[in-house]
């Protein structure tokens, strides 16, 4: 088509100007059908597993890609900017902790609890208690059944792994579960978790308050929860 055209551009005659449209409509009714075979070839993959790709299909289509890009670059400290990976999380985590700090309860909670904790609590138990049975295959395979497609912790272990593990590989896995929950050895390596910064739209992203965490854990922990 752009060479029917620069054709035409050089000898602006009737017979040029007929080929460049012709050309011009054969090109439009290539992209039609180039762009429904693409569309119908992604709705035939489609499955119940894909909701989440739809969605950010969608979201690319209306030319909106959302969420963050990547950790920031650099932030801004009453007007310094801060460009050092380690201060950089460091500031970000000094706001990240400002979320749930005692101060930000009421004086009359924070009373209230402090009167409550004077009193030890009664830990005693004969274990024979319905709720500190051992866990049983079934209850493991039920809860696998139920977790979704989400991003693995530290260990990488995603949970489609652990679905399509053989019933002795699950017997095992019970094994560590049962010991793990009747010796209360928790794992230091479940207590970690990689987390993933979300800028919010429309803020300044060298303001570390703009930002919220998403913390991965890992699929084994989150199983045994």
């Amino acid at each position: 088509m752009q060479e029917r055209l620069t054709h035409f551009k050089q000898e602006p005659t009737s017979s040029n100007l007929g080929a460049f449209k012709i050309s011009r409509a054969q090109a439009c009714r290539t992209v039609r059908q180039t762009r429904k075979n693409s569309w119908r070839d992604y709705v035939s993959r489609l499955n119940n597993r894909t909701s989440k790709f739809v969605w950010r299909t969608i979201r690319s289509m209306n030319g909106k890609e959302g969420g963050s890009k990547g950790a920031p670059s650099h932030l801004s400290k009453q007007n310094t900017p801060i460009t050092d990976t380690l201060l950089i999380a460091n500031a970000l985590c000094d706001k990240f902790s400002q979320h749930s700090p005692s101060s930000n309860c009421s004086d009359a909670f924070s009373a209230h609890r402090a009167k409550l904790e004077q009193h030890p609590l009664n830990f005693k138990s004969s274990n024979f208690e319905y709720y500190n049975t051992f866990f049983r295959l079934n209850e493991l395979q039920i809860s696998l059944s139920k977790s979704h497609n989400s991003t693995p912790g530290l260990d990488g272990i995603h949970y489609e792994l652990l679905k399509h593990l053989p019933t002795q590989s699950l017997e095992f896995l019970l094994d560590i579960f049962n010991y793990i929950w009747t010796s209360g050895s928790f794992l230091s390596s479940w207590k970690e978790a990689t987390v993933i910064l979300i800028a919010k739209p429309g803020k300044d992203s060298t303001d570390p308050t703009t930002y919220h965490p998403i913390s991965l854990t890992n699929c084994l922990c989150k199983t045994m929860e």
